[in-house]
């Protein structure tokens, strides 16, 4: 009787278990993702920017361009991800692998590093998953650096010559673009207001994002500034009689004539008739009379003489009034 009773009470519980049971059943499923539901939502988002790192092997070079930074995006307890620092990120695409031209598809791969690495509770995920990158034969070459310059020097004064150590340049990337390239510059050397001889130290210029310095990406740059020379024309220049004796004098008026000199601009700007002179010695007249006189040219210290006229004069000398 006692198991005729158990058998019974066993079977109640078993048609109340399964009584209605579909609906029992959608309640524990709901449930179950009432509490998933409710643990996702908890969770923080965020993004991040960081470069983008090309893993490739010594031969080979990216010839095309790709980004420079992707997105990561970290799902996990706010406590968690708000402590993380950009730094301890890194994002890359590994084809050190691949040793022939071409274009290849690779997943782009995000992971944490340092401390962070240790955090497996996070997901992470990269925007975009997936790049195409185009490959070429890694070359080297030697080629000329070419200094730039920027501003005016202070007036009356040019940039004279240059010399840079060094002078050339090792640059590394893909054939078809290192093949191209015959020199690289620097940066922009202010000549603004300079009249002095100068040192400086500036960075070369990468010509662009494919290709790399192989060492040494400083120049020193050794300017020698100099004076701007100029040329001047002089015309209707009277020629001035010199050391004519006492008691002479010249009865007709003096021929006039015309210079041409070089020299520095600024000697030439301050040069007045007094220092730029066509000039007739008569210091060998002792009576009056008909003289031919040779005409020289009378300019300051390291002014070139280029042309002049006339090269002789014809003068009448006469006595003057107050002579005996």
């Amino acid at each position: 009787i006692c198991m005729l009773n158990q058998r019974r009470a066993d079977n109640l519980m078993i048609e109340r278990i399964l009584h209605n049971w579909p609906a029992k059943v959608l309640s524990i499923g709901a449930a179950f993702l009432l509490f998933l539901f409710t643990n996702v939502s908890q969770l923080e988002e965020r993004y991040v920017t960081v470069p983008l790192d090309v893993r490739l092997n010594s031969t080979m070079a990216v010839s095309a361009s790709i980004p420079s930074t992707v997105r990561i995006g970290i799902r996990g307890d706010q406590e968690l991800i708000s402590a993380l620092r950009t730094e301890q990120f890194i994002a890359y695409v590994d084809l050190n692998s691949i040793d022939n031209p071409g274009t290849y598809e690779r997943p782009v791969e995000a992971e944490l590093v340092g401390e962070a690495a240790q955090l497996d509770s996070l997901e992470i995920r990269v925007e975009p998953y997936e790049l195409k990158v185009q490959l070429e034969e890694r070359v080297q070459r030697r080629i000329e650096i070419i200094p730039q310059f920027s501003g005016e020097p202070a007036y009356g004064y040019e940039l004279g010559r240059t010399v840079l150590q060094p002078s050339m340049v090792e640059i590394q990337g893909p054939e078809s673009v290192v093949s191209e390239l015959r020199a690289v510059r620097t940066e922009a050397v202010s000549l603004s207001g300079r009249r002095d001889d100068f040192d400086v130290r500036v960075r070369v210029i990468r010509p662009n994002l494919f290709v790399r310095f192989s060492g040494i990406d400083i120049v020193d740059i050794r300017g020698v500034m100099q004076a701007v020379v100029s040329e001047k024309q002089m015309q209707n220049l009277s020629v001035q009689l010199s050391n004519l004796a006492e008691g002479m004098r010249l009865s007709s008026v003096a021929p006039s004539g015309s210079l041409s000199v070089r020299g520095e601009l600024l000697v030439l700007e301050d040069a007045e008739n007094t220092t730029l002179q066509l000039r007739a010695d008569a210091s060998g007249i002792r009576f009056p009379g008909e003289y031919s006189l040779p005409v020289v040219p009378l300019v300051p210290e390291n002014v070139e003489v280029l042309s002049y006229e006339p090269r002789t004069i014809d003068v009448v000398i006469e006595r003057s009034g107050n002579v005996e």
